[in-house]
């Protein structure tokens, strides 16, 4: 692995097992502790980050972060203007979801990235489908359903530290036409 080439002092264990973590960390000198590209591991970092004391993404933080259904209920608190969206746990709350505000929409499992799991129904012939695609990448019936905006999608990639944003990257979303499943090319 890239990693062990880079770490100072490589650890196997399990990353999502603080206590796991712990121990396979006691006696290195630590200064903070995170997860990169993997949001599997950020509770575990987090709790590691607090059992001792370091610099590290608080839980709340983090669980507003990952679940796209408490982090578009905090957008829309904040005032930002965003689609229509419903968290749905049957494919007759997506369908109840799409009656009330029109086709299309779109699905996508609470926490994932990466656009797994993601689709857009234009029908209700899409729905079940949509719903069932998203519910096995999420591991459990309860999904996010949202009006489908059309047009360019771009994606940005930052960090935050001391208050402070750097941005890395910026990248627009190149998707196929009349796709069901949505994927970045």
């Amino acid at each position: 692995a890239v990693g062990f080439v880079l770490a100072d002092v490589p650890v196997i264990c399990d990353i999502c097992n603080p206590a796991m973590i712990l121990k396979s960390i006691r006696g290195l000198r630590v200064d903070a502790v995170t997860s990169d590209q993997i949001e599997i591991a950020l509770l575990a970092a987090s709790e590691v980050g607090r059992t001792l004391g370091l610099p590290h993404t608080a839980r709340d933080v983090i669980l507003r972060g990952t679940n796209k259904y408490l982090m578009r209920k905090c957008w829309k608190e904040a005032g930002i203007d965003i689609p229509r969206f419903a968290c749905a746990k049957s494919e007759a709350e997506m369908l109840a979801f799409a009656g009330e505000f029109g086709f299309p929409v779109i699905s996508k499992p609470l926490s994932s990235s990466g656009s797994r799991g993601v689709s857009v129904s234009r029908s209700p012939a899409d729905v079940a489908r949509a719903f069932a695609m998203a519910s096995a990448v999420a591991g459990k019936p309860e999904i996010i359903v949202e009006n489908f905006i059309d047009g360019r999608e771009y994606t940005a990639e930052a960090f935050s530290s001391g208050g402070k944003v750097t941005v890395l990257a910026v990248s627009q979303k190149l998707k196929p036409e009349s796709q069901f499943q949505v994927a970045t090319l």
